[in-house]
């Protein structure tokens, strides 16, 4: 799916990824559906949407399934996007920080293995 932006801008791309999300959810192919989930989430930053209240519901939902499948290095990440969103959309000294409602990086790391917080602070190095 991520070969589309080589052919069309980033806003005409952002869609196409949703759509692959629920298509790979509804067939049971939980983890490529996630990666495409991520992947609409870059691509919605790079088109420079609004990052109101409904994209971070759509994030918060997410969240909430893969905790349900018990894929919580997923889960982080929405977290990590989602307080990313609120942090660009609310006044603070620290916008850099994720520590908010969304995600505390200080209790969420502590509280993974040192592979787990590995790959989460990789995987949230990408933006």
């Amino acid at each position: 799916a991520g070969i589309i932006f080589y052919l069309q801008s980033f806003r005409s791309g952002v869609d196409i990824l949703h759509q692959c999300y629920k298509d790979l959810r509804f067939v049971g192919r939980f983890e490529p559906a996630l990666g495409s989930q991520l992947n609409y989430i870059y691509a919605y930053f790079a088109a420079g949407y609004q990052m109101g209240t409904i994209f971070e519901s759509k994030l918060l939902v997410v969240d909430e399934f893969c905790k349900s499948i018990d894929k919580c290095g997923f889960a982080a990440s929405f977290q990590i996007h989602r307080q990313f969103a609120m942090n660009l959309r609310q006044r603070s000294d620290h916008p850099t920080l994720f520590n908010g409602p969304a995600f505390e990086q200080d209790t969420a790391l502590a509280n993974m293995s040192d592979q787990a917080r590995k790959m989460t602070l990789r995987d949230a190095s990408i933006f």
